[in-house]
Parts: structure tokens; sequence; C-alpha cells
């Protein structure tokens, strides 16, 4: 170290800032999970384009589903809905946690 060296007093206040800040499971993952040496890219999120596409497939199996009456539109309505459900669920979630939510 080339600066000065800190007091004991100095010591012991970082100390227990240490321990107050070791004490933060949310910040400790944070900063074992980051990653290091290269600069995070921007990529385009799929989950909000996905989301999206499933709701266009479902409306699509739902209006076909009804026209003809068929129980196969109708349950491939059933899965395509569900899933447009829990996508939608897990893009709300990432806002929520990227807004500054917990």
């Amino acid at each position: 170290m080339d600066g000065p060296h800190l007091s004991p007093g100095e010591r012991s206040l970082l100390a227990a800032i240490e321990r107050g800040l070791s004490d933060d499971r949310r910040l400790e993952r944070r900063l074992r999970t980051m990653r290091t040496g290269r600069a995070r890219r921007e990529r385009p999120r799929l989950l909000p384009l996905a989301t999206l596409a499933l709701a266009l497939v479902s409306a699509t199996l739902m209006a076909l589903g009804v026209l003809s009456s068929s129980i196969p539109l109708i349950g491939a309505f059933a899965v395509a809905w569900t899933a447009t459900v829990v996508c939608g669920a897990c893009w709300l979630r990432r806002i929520w946690r990227t807004a500054g939510g917990s």
C-alpha cells in the first residue's frame, strides 16, 4: 500500500462497516455474481417478444377454436394461453426487479 496507513480507530470503523455489509445477503449475492473483465453487452430481450408472440398465437387459436368448435384447437389455445400468462408474469417480475422492487 502506497498511501498512509489507517489508524487503529479507522481500522475498527472499517471492520464494523465490512461486518454490516457482509450481513446484507442481497448485496453479497449481487457482488458474488458480478461479471468482471468485460462490459455487459446490451442484447435484445427475448421475453417481451416471446410474450407478445404467444399472445398473438393464443388469440388466433382462440378465434379458430370458437369458429370451428374443435376440441384440439381449444386445447391448444389453453396451452398457449397458459404459456402466455407465465411469460407475462416473468416479464413483469423482471420489470419490477429492475425498477427497484424486491
